[in-house]
Order: structure tokens, then C-alpha cells, then sequence
């Protein structure tokens, strides 16, 4: 009698904990299906008729590479600046904490010595860091530079009635150099 009893509450206990995961499966799964309905918000990866409005579509002009030029040059000034800042800093507050020439006799400015040393590291790393971000940012400024466009009116011979005339046309002068 027991048994069957304990049996009775073990099956009330499985199917009230089958009921609870299935019901919290069907709450995520409706969850998920209205989420997925944000037809408002929804963005496609390539829009009818507004292909031209994507970044893989766009030539890259001057004012692209102007741009491009001077955030990276700030980003690479920044971190040239931060970094020698950090790195003097670093060194200062490690001389001041390794003024002791005795190697055994750190004791307490031992927490600075390390901390001095760790900022210079980091400060030397930054600097370092901002080489590569200049050299990128010339490449950046020799490219808008090398883009130009401009009209210019150009002398073309022209044989007419009277004899051999000069005329200026207007021309598009497009120069593009990589």
C-alpha cells in the first residue's frame, strides 16, 4: 500500500514538473516567435532598389579619405600623448619608490615600484601603439590628396570656314592616383 501510494506522488510529482517545462517551453518559443515578428524594425541585408545607399557600393571620394585621415591622425596623436604621459608618470612614481639602492630593503614601496613599472610598460606599449596609427593616417592623407577633380578650359584647334581657331572648351579633370 505504501508503495503504490509513494508511486501515486512520484507520478503527481513528474507530471506537475512535465507540465511546468512544457509550459515555459511554449512561453520561449512564443517569445521568440513574437520577437521575430518586428516587421517595423526589421532591416533586409540588400533593400530593393537601395543598393546604392550600402557601404559596399560607395566609391570611396576625397572627403571619405579626409575623414579617415584626420580620426585616425587624433586617435594616433591621442595615444601617442597618453602613453608618453603615462609613461613619464610611470617612470616617476618608480624612481620615487626605488630610491633605496639595497635590493633587500623594499619593504613597503615595494606596491609602487611595481605599479610605477607596470604604467611605464603600458605607456611604452601606447606609444609604440601610435606608430602604426600614423602611418596609416599618411597613407589616408596621401590618397585624398591624390584624389582630385577640377574643370579646366582647354585651347582644341578647330578647322572652320575662315581657316584653323582656337576654342576653349570646358573639361572634367579627374585624377586618381593609387
Amino acid at each position: 500500500m505504501q508503495i503504490h501510494l509513494a508511486y501515486k506522488q512520484s507520478l503527481l510529482k513528474f507530471k506537475k514538473m512535465k507540465k511546468i517545462i512544457t509550459t515555459t517551453y511554449y512561453f520561449l518559443v512564443t517569445l521568440q516567435l513574437l520577437i521575430a515578428q518586428d516587421s517595423l524594425n526589421s532591416k533586409t541585408i540588400y533593400p530593393q532598389n537601395d543598393y546604392k545607399k550600402l557601404r559596399i557600393f560607395k566609391p570611396a571620394d576625397q572627403q571619405h579619405y579626409i575623414h579617415r585621415w584626420k580620426s585616425t591622425r587624433t586617435t594616433a596623436i591621442t595615444l601617442l600623448t597618453v602613453g608618453t604621459v603615462a609613461a613619464v608618470s610611470g617612470y616617476f612614481v618608480f624612481q620615487n619608490n626605488n630610491n633605496n639602492s639595497d635590493w633587500g630593503s623594499y619593504g613597503e614601496n615595494l606596491d609602487g615600484v611595481f605599479i610605477g613599472g607596470i604604467v611605464m610598460i603600458c605607456g611604452g606599449i601606447m606609444v609604440v601603439g601610435s606608430v602604426p596609427l600614423f602611418i596609416v593616417s599618411s597613407h589616408y592623407k596621401a590618397k585624398a590628396m591624390n584624389m582630385s577633380a577640377s574643370i579646366k578650359m582647354e585651347r582644341v584647334t578647330e578647322l572652320n570656314q575662315l581657316g584653323v581657331v582656337l576654342k576653349h572648351i570646358p573639361a572634367l579633370s579627374l585624377n586618381i592616383n593609387f
